[in-house]
This record gives C-alpha cells, structure tokens and sequence, in this order.
C-alpha cells in the first residue's frame, strides 16, 4: 500500500552514506555538534526548562524555610570624628614621643584608629560595661513572619539569654570605617536586640574617647618620669667627666691658653709656622732681586731695580748720548763742544756703574740676612716640634676628655629644656575625638530582606538546575560518544548503508498528543505486552510505521544495485537492542506491499515472535528440523501459522526440549527447508539470537541472502557493534544495512523532524476526511 501510494522518502542505497543523502534525517549534524558558546547552552536551558523552573521554585521555597527560621537584625550607627591638633603648640611634636601618632589627622593615622575601636581593649570594657548597667529584655516581634517565627520557637524567649546573644552578635559584628574623603569615622553594630545594639555602639564610642584621653595623660607623665630620671643620670656623669679631665691637667702637665683647648708649645709652633712662612717669600723675593741685578746689563739696570733717581741719570746719560751724536756731525772730535759732551758721558757712566756696585752689594747683603734669619727660625721650629710631638698623645687624650665633658654638657641642657616643655604639654588638655552623633536605637530591622533572599533563592536555583541540566547533557553526549546516538553513525563507523532510523514509540506519542490508536486487525488477549510492539498494525498515518516503511523501501531498492534478498537474517550484537520489534513490524510492511511474508523464530533460547503475533509455539522451526532428521531428509512436514495480518506467516521457534542447539544449526536439512520456504513466500525474514553472545546468527546467516543488523541508541556502544561487523566480514556474509532502533530526536534534529512530521499528518488528515 505504501509502495503503491509513492509516498516513500528517498531511500538510503547501498553504498551510499545517508547524511549526504538529500532528505534524509542525517542530513544535519548530530545534536550539541552543531550549536556552541551560548547558543547552545541557552538552547540546552529551553530544552530543560522544566527542571530549571523546579529548582528556581524549590530554591525559593529553600530562601523561605531560611527566612523565616532566621531573627531580625537590627544595625546601629554612630560617627566620631579625628581633629587634628596644632604640634607646633608649645613645640608638642618634641616634647609628646607619641604626638605624631595620635594627634596628627592624616589618612594613615586615621586608619589605626579604626583599628583600635574594633580591638579587643575597646570592645571588652564596653561588653562588661553594658553587662553591669543594661537592663534585659525581648526582641520585638513584629513583620508579616512574626506569627510564623513565634509558631516554630519551641518555648518562650529567656530575656537574659536573648540580652546576651544579641550582645555577642553586635560584639561579633562591629564594624568602623572612614567616610570617604573625611575625618569622620562611621561606627556601627548588629544585633537581635535593638536597645542592644544602640547602647553597644555608644559604649565602644565612650569607651575609645576614653581611652584616648587616658593614653595622652600617661604618655605624658610617662615622658616626665623618664625625663627626670635621664637628666640626674647626665647631671652624674657630667661631673664625673669633668673631674677627670681637671685631673688629667693636673698630672700632665699641660698648658692651655685662653678657651682654645690648645697648649702654649702648640701655639708656639703654630706661630713659627707663619714666621718660617713669611721669612722664606721675603728671602726668595730678595734672592730673585739679587740674581737679576747681577745679571742685567746696565742699560736694564734701571727696570731692574726700579729706582726713580737712577732712571733720571739713565735718561740724561741717553740725552748727552743723543746731543753728542748732533755735535759730531757738523764738528771734529777735537772741538771743545765735543770734547765737552764726551766728558759728561764718561763722568755720568762712571757714576752709574758705581751706583749699580753699590746696589748690587745692598742686594746681596739683604739676601743673606733673609736666609741667616730663615735658617735660625728653622733651627726655632724643629725645637718646637720636637716638644709637640712629645706632648700629642697626652693632648688627643685631652681631647677626647673635654669633648665628652662637651657633650654631656649640651645633653643635659637639651634635656632640661625639654623637661620644661613636657611639663607645660601635659598642664594642656588635648582630646582630638568628637562624637558627632551617637546612635539611636533602631525601629525597624534591617536583614533579613525577604525579597532579596526570594531572588537568591530563586537565582541560586536556576543556577542548580542549569548545573544539572548540563550533568545531564554530559552525561547524555557521553553516553552518545560510546553509544550509536544519532542517524547517520552507523553509515560511518561500520561503513554499510544505515537502511533506516526508527524513532522511539515516546516521540510518537508527542506528535500525535494521543496515547495510541485502534488497531487495524483485532490481535488476541495473550501476549498483549508483545503485540503492543507491533507498530504497523495500528491505523495510519503512524511515525514509526512510516520509518519501518522507509526501511523497507531501502532493502527493495537494491534491486536497481542486482541484489534481490529474499532470504534476511535479523540480529543485533547484544540483548535488548529491538531485533524481534524490527523483524515483527518489517514484516508487516512487507506484506502491506502485496508480498507474501515468512517470520522465522530461529531464536530458540528465547523464543517471541508467536507471542507477538497471538500465536502457539506449536511444530516450528526446531520441530521441522527435527522431522526432516528422522525422515532420512524427506520434505519436511507444514510447519508455518497463518497470524491475523494479511500475507504474514509466522514459523515458531518450536520445542528444543531433549534436543542440543548446536546441532539444530549445524543441521544439513537447513538448506533444503530454506529453499522451499523460498519457493512459497517473496521474503523470508529470520529473527536470531544476540551473535556476539551466540553462534547461531552466524551459523544461518550463511544461508540467507544478508544480514540487517539491528543497532539501538543509547544502548548499544560501537566496540560491540564493530565487533559484529568484524565477524560478518570474518564469515564472508554480506550486510545488508543497519537500523537505528528507538531514536529519541533531539535539539535541532527533532526541531526539523517534528515539523515535517506534524505537517505530513496534517496533511493524511486532510485527505482521510475528503475521502
């Protein structure tokens, strides 16, 4: 019927790999190989959608339950703030060790403070304080859970108890910081107890101011005291030093002029240094004079001796020169003028050389009296060094004495000064804290926020259920990374057509939104589990009778190929995987095409196809074999059932009581009954055991045409399936196809695959009411 309505989808040929197939389910890639980043994980959520609503609801309902088993809080707040205070004042930063640490308003100062408001020398006093003068009392019950909070206390609330858990709480959660770009230090507090909170906030502020004034006036007499003491301690050793340096004079020696800590020999031999000094320029000076003189010609004479008078006669001596030289051109040598002028020459030249001799002999005089006093100051020094230099240790000792007299002098005045300063900074009272405002006691509480803890819970939930969501999807991919999971896998692990894909009987169900149809033919009571499997009897249109269809179509067109299977054994390669559900309801679509049909149960272990069908397991297949062995191999007797589906027959497994299996399959009679059966049906379909856990799949199939290997998603993994490939191909036995059993579409794939279908039964609809 279907064949003849040309309804059939392209078939997956020989071959031919069906996820480049057009058309076919496969087309697409697998589910979760497609979508990634957040595509897919928000594809993975609509798909789950319902179970992350459940954990947002029970997320809530967690929020709810925590909610109302928790006490309000109340939070209290004080503020204070840090002044600063002039250090200048009466030189504070010197006279207060601790002024720059406690005054000062800087940024780094401020935060020791906060520090110290949340240290324990402040919160104890404060706790014990609080404990001595508060009164107890009951936490206020009001809010919309009142009711509901009282109702699930198991007695009534102990007063004390609750003045002391709210004090622990607010001793827990105290907390002080600065506001931002301030001096001003914000103080606050929880508590079960409002009265508690508030008083606990204002004693821990009490109790710093406190002690911060208490801290100043002990640092101050803290520094008096040790001031007192320093100074007698200098006061002693000042005597002391200065006792042993009088004593050391005395024993040495030594004399000291005036305040210069310098003895007389020194002085002495400091001032001969600077006579010794002058004497030696002055006798260089007087040395360089007398060189020249005695070298100079006396026309150089004059600059020599830099003499105004002597230059005077130079100058008349060059006057006569010159007067001669005029005379000389208009008069004899003998002429009295002439005569005249040489004799004044001669005369002034003879008193220059004398006057030159004479300079001379004053130069050299004075030379040698420079050097006669230069070498008696040398002979004076050496004396005076040599007495120096027989007194230095006694006066690096001395020294070093006086200098530690010196010292202990400029501490003790430096302490003195600084005793005066201190005592006049402590009579200064100086308190840098101001309570701005102290706190009040709370109204209302402040946590828990139930609207805040609804949308946690809810957000915490969702955030569970998207967790398990993906555990779910993880573990499902997993399971599909070992497992055949989606059309098209078996094609390309196993490298034989994938003849077709039958989707899972849930699908279905979801389409069509109806439990299940009437039956096209009326099926007995007995084994009615079994004959539920039996898809094909069921009325049309029907999704997985059109994929048992489509499977079908893929084994008769392999005649356009010269095959022509006529004769197909159907195993899968464990249990459980769908064999008999997939031999059963091919038959029927066999026979739906005017074909007559032959089941075989050769699955004599576990024997279902009669059950299946409503039928007795009466004279089957074991039975013919059996006859056909004690009838010396005769024609074996009519061992096929009628069922109640046109043009399919059914043989029984039969009894294999008293009868070994392995000689059933090793028979020589299968052949001939086989080839009989062939002559009186067009298909014969043989339903086997499990081949990896048998033999007898491989053992019939070496009389049928091929082999169609039944495959389940989720279900069957690939190491087994490669195995029963491997072991068809070992025995020589073609392979038909396989057939992906119970698919569960997903994602995109069951996106595509329930529109089309939803659109094909609309349209059978349509034409089932026109007719």
């Amino acid at each position: 019927m279907y064949l003849q309505e040309g309804r059939a989808p392209a078939p997956a040929l020989m071959g031919q790999d069906p996820l480049r197939a057009p058309g076919a389910y496969g087309s697409q890639p697998p589910a979760g190989e497609r979508e990634h980043g957040v595509a897919g994980y928000w594809s993975l959520i609509k798909h789950r959608k319902f179970l992350v609503c459940v954990f947002a609801v029970i997320g809530a309902v967690v929020a709810f339950a925590v909610l109302v088993l928790q006490h309000p809080v109340y939070q209290a707040f004080a503020t204070i703030e840090i002044e600063g205070i002039n250090e200048g004042f009466m030189n504070m930063g010197a006279a207060d060790p601790e002024a720059t640490g406690s005054l000062s308003a800087t940024p780094t100062n401020i935060n020791t403070q906060i520090h110290i408001i949340q240290s324990a020398s402040v919160r104890g006093p404060a706790i014990d304080r609080l404990r001595r003068e508060m009164t107890p009392s009951i936490p206020p019950s009001n809010g919309m859970l009142a009711p509901l909070r009282a109702k699930l206390r198991r007695g009534p609330e102990d007063p004390m108890q609750a003045m002391r858990d709210g004090l622990n709480m607010a001793a827990v959660s105290l907390k002080a910081k600065v506001v931002l770009n301030t001096r001003i230090i914000s103080i606050s507090a929880d508590s079960t107890v409002p009265e508690v909170a508030s008083n606990f906030v204002n004693a821990i502020t009490a109790e710093y101011v406190a002690q911060n004034s208490q801290q100043r006036a002990i640092s101050s007499q803290r520094t008096s005291q040790w001031l007192e003491t320093q100074i007698e301690e200098t006061r002693a050793k000042l005597e002391q030093s200065s006792a042993k340096l009088q004593s050391f004079m005395r024993d040495s020696g030594l004399t000291y002029a005036g305040h210069d800590d310098e003895s007389l020999a020194s002085t002495k031999l400091r001032q001969l240094q600077g006579d010794i000094s002058g004497m030696q320029g002055e006798r260089i000076r007087l040395q360089a004079i007398y060189e020249q003189i005695k070298s100079s010609p006396p026309d150089n004479l004059p600059m020599v001796i830099q003499d105004p008078v002597f230059r005077d006669e130079e100058t008349k001596l060059n006057d006569l020169k010159q007067q001669l030289a005029q005379l000389s051109q208009t008069l004899t040598p003998a002429h009295y003028k002439v005569q005249r002028v040489q004799q004044q020459i001669n005369d002034l030249t003879a008193a220059l050389e004398k006057e030159k001799q004479s300079v001379l002999e004053r130069s050299r005089t004075d030379y040698q009296e420079a050097l006669r006093r230069e070498q008696l100051l040398m002979k004076s020094y050496q004396s005076a060094a040599g007495a120096v230099s027989a007194q230095a240790d006694k006066a690096a000792q001395y020294q070093t004495l006086k200098r530690e007299v010196d010292l202990y002098q400029q501490t003790l005045n430096t302490m003195l000064a600084q005793a005066n300063q201190t005592a006049v900074v402590s009579a200064v009272p100086a308190n840098n804290v101001r309570v701005i405002d102290p706190a009040a006691v709370p109204s209302l509480p402040y946590k828990p926020n139930g609207v805040m803890y609804e949308i946690y819970g809810a957000i915490g939930g969702i955030l569970v259920g998207i967790g398990v969501a993906l555990l779910i999807e993880g573990v499902a991919r997993w399971r599909r990374s070992v497992t055949f999971g989606s059309p098209g896998y078996s094609s390309r692990l196993l490298n034989v057509p994938e003849l077709g894909v039958i989707p899972s009987l849930g699908v279905q169900r979801r389409l069509e939104g109806t439990p299940g149809r009437r039956r096209w033919f009326p099926l007995p009571s007995r084994g009615e589990k079994e004959s539920g499997q039996l898809v094909m009897s069921t009325e049309q249109p029907s999704l997985v009778a059109e994929s048992f269809r489509l499977t079908l179509t893929s084994i008769l067109l392999m005649s356009r190929r010269g095959m022509h299977p006529k004769v197909i054994v159907v195993t899968s390669p464990g249990p459980g995987e769908g064999k008999t559900t997939v031999v059963t309801n091919m038959a029927i679509a066999t026979a739906e095409s005017g074909r007559r049909v032959l089941v075989i149960d050769a699955d004599l272990r576990r024997p279902r196809i009669h059950t299946m069908f409503g039928l007795e397991n009466n004279d089957g297949f074991a039975d013919a074999i059996s006859k056909s062995r004690s009838n010396g191999g005769s024609k074996p007797g009519p061992t096929v059932a009628e069922s109640n589906v046109p043009g399919v027959f059914v043989m029984s497994a039969g009894s294999v009581e008293g009868r070994k299996l392995s000689q059933i399959f090793h028979a020589a009679e299968i052949p001939a009954l086989l080839n009989k059966l062939m002559g009186q049906f067009d298909v014969v379909f043989i339903d086997t055991p499990p081949m990896l856990q048998f033999s007898d799949a491989r053992l019939m199939a070496r009389y049928a045409d091929g082999v169609i290997l039944v495959v389940r998603s989720g279900v069957t993994d690939r190491e087994s399936a490669v195995a029963a490939r491997e072991q068809l191909a070992q025995d020589h036995i073609e392979v038909l196809g396989t057939v992906l059993n119970d698919w569960d579409a997903k994602g995109a794939e069951a996106k595509n695959f329930n529109s089309y279908y939803k659109a094909y039964l609309q349209y059978q609809k349509s034409a089932d009411a026109s007719q």
